[in-house]
């Protein structure tokens, strides 16, 4: 279909805390994908976003929707996504074969936008060809009212079925061994720093709707997002943004260094500072913002990257992390696509330098990463970023709900605390897993 042929048409409401609420429960079991986005840890998301009805695309039909700065006529200007593609890249992403590497790539025709500072609801509906605009624009409320009175089904459960405890993919003796050989590979110079992870796993009678919404109302990161198609049902709160495009400005967070936060806020308050000052933590950021600074430069205009924050703490749900941010100019030729795989996969998850740091992690991790390290994001028809991470996320696959934790191991890593950090990583799903599970 080409571009020119599409137009949107659009149908705001407003509705009070009561009517979002329910519309936000209904939409939740309608939806292909959720995407939520706060200014941080405890924060109300500003938008949510629901793709009720979507179109699996190839990567340059993605690209060529999103290549440019299109005016789509009838598309919502005050939103900061209204319309476009959303994109979600596996760890193992290869830009030579994207459509065979399990990305996903939806073209968005029926989006739901909840404004939740606004107290409003935005139907967007991408149309072709001759249509009756009156009665579509019907339609549109018709389905506002449609998805409000949806019930959502308790499930039946086993009864007296206790939870069973997560089973961990290598045993902490092997981890240890692990960490041995990352540590040889960086007397080695082969690299500075590499990503270690675990995998988590059990079974669970909870659907990823219900894991979802136990998530979000924990509210552990800015970054909250569920996917659902046919292959992938995926779940996460990540804290690190991967890539934010706003017209020809390029940001990305890097974050490293973990520390769970104290009994009491004073405690809290020492720990956070005990951080700050960590020349080990200090300097695994370090490798980290060198290594995504190469990636910026490499698609910035003359090179030019800028750090309007080159080092704080950010508390996100029950750990704390040392982030940086990063921002440059791109050319306006740069498309969104080619931004985002500019930039994958992210240090955080790979280490540096990133082909030794892959390398390295192939060699002594157990299994496949899966959707691990990998990207979700919504990629507007004005050539607008906003995506994450896939950190703290989990998926469900017949009945087995499985997720990954790392950490960056350097030589001045110990073995248990950094086995005890991937832990504390996946405390918040953990909770939100037990919390579906209740009911």
């Amino acid at each position: 279909m080409a571009y020119s042929q599409i137009t949107a048409i659009q149908q705001n409401i407003a509705l009070d805390t009561t009517a979002l609420a329910a519309l936000d429960r209904g939409a939740l079991v309608r939806s292909h994908f959720c995407m939520q986005r706060s200014a941080g840890s405890g924060s109300e998301p500003a938008f949510s976003y629901y793709g009720l009805e979507v179109e699996a695309i190839k990567y340059e039909t993605a690209a060529r929707y999103v290549g440019d700065s299109h005016d789509l006529p009838g598309l919502p200007r005050d939103l900061p996504f209204g319309g476009g593609v959303f994109a979600y890249f596996p760890y193992e992403f290869d830009g030579k074969q994207p459509d065979s590497s399990g990305a996903i790539f939806w073209f968005v025709r029926t989006l739901l936008v909840i404004d939740h500072g606004g107290g409003k609801a935005v139907l967007v509906r991408l149309m072709s060809g001759e249509f009756d605009d009156a009665a579509e624009r019907r339609k549109l409320v018709e389905l506002f009212s449609t998805i409000s009175s949806s019930v959502v089904a308790s499930r039946a459960r086993p009864a007296n079925q206790a939870p069973l405890d997560w089973q961990i993919d290598i045993a902490a003796a092997d981890y240890f061994i692990a960490v041995g050989k990352v540590q040889d590979a960086i007397k080695r110079n082969e690299i500075s720093q590499a990503i270690l992870s675990i995998g988590l796993s059990k079974s669970t009678t909870s659907s990823v709707e219900e894991v979802f919404d136990a998530l979000r109302k924990r509210r552990p990161s800015p970054h909250v997002f569920m996917v659902k198609s046919e292959y992938l049902s995926l779940v996460g709160a990540s804290p690190a943004m991967h890539l934010l495009k706003q017209g020809d400005t390029l940001t990305i967070e890097t974050d490293a260094g973990t520390r769970q936060i104290g009994q009491s806020a004073e405690e809290t308050e020492a720990i956070k500072n005990e951080l700050f000052a960590s020349t080990k933590d200090r300097e695994e950021q370090k490798m980290l913002v060198d290594e995504t600074l190469m990636d910026l430069r490499a698609i910035a205009i003359g090179g030019k990257v800028s750090m309007p924050v080159e080092l704080e703490v950010r508390q996100l749900g029950n750990v704390m992390h040392l982030f940086t941010v990063l921002e440059a100019q791109c050319s306006p030729r740069l498309g969104a696509l080619e931004a985002i795989t500019a930039c994958l996969p992210a240090a955080a998850v790979t280490g540096a330098p990133r082909k030794g740091a892959m390398a390295t992690v192939r060699a002594v991790e157990s299994k496949d990463r899966g959707p691990y390290g990998g990207v979700v994001g919504l990629i507007g028809f004005n050539g607008s970023v906003d995506s994450a991470i896939i950190l703290r996320s989990a998926w469900l696959r017949n009945g087995t709900i499985s997720m990954r934790c790392g950490g960056g191991i350097t030589h001045a890593s110990i073995a248990i605390d950094e086995y005890n950090e991937c832990h504390n990583k996946a405390r918040a799903m953990m909770d939100a897993v037990a919390e579906a599970e209740r009911g």
